[in-house]
């Protein structure tokens, strides 16, 4: 169907992360939408099926809905289009995917340490 991964790959906690781009068949009005961009996410060691084959792919690790908290609220699926996610995006191209570190927002408790050693006011964010 010509559907191809259209840049680079990411890996964290086991799943495989991209994006691919499958064409539309030539029409009249191509310029209108020129094909469907997908965002993937597949366990990279565990297969789709049991037993195991390859040819079905990983284990799908997609969640398309996701909330403030950080939960999933969705179905989980190997992929998601981008016009579902936002429909503004249709025919657009995702060139390639790839993850941002963030910290967490947890804090420690202020301790004070002994006499002999220096006083800790504040504790590091973690």
């Amino acid at each position: 169907d010509g559907t191809r991964v259209t840049g680079p790959m990411t890996v964290f906690d086991r799943t495989l992360y991209f994006a691919t781009f499958a064409p539309k068949v030539p029409a009249v009005n191509q310029c209108d939408n020129a094909g469907t961009a997908s965002l993937w996410g597949l366990h990279y060691y565990e297969s789709a099926s049991a037993p195991a084959n390859p040819a079905t792919g990983g284990k799908p690790m997609w969640c398309g809905t996701v909330s403030a908290t950080g939960v999933c609220t969705g179905a989980i699926a190997k992929s998601q289009t981008i016009d579902t996610i936002n429909p503004l995006l249709a025919g657009y191209l995702i060139p390639g995917v790839t993850l941002r570190a963030t910290q967490s927002c947890s804090e420690m408790p202020r301790a004070r340490a002994r006499a002999s050693e220096i006083e800790v006011s504040d504790a590091p964010r973690v």
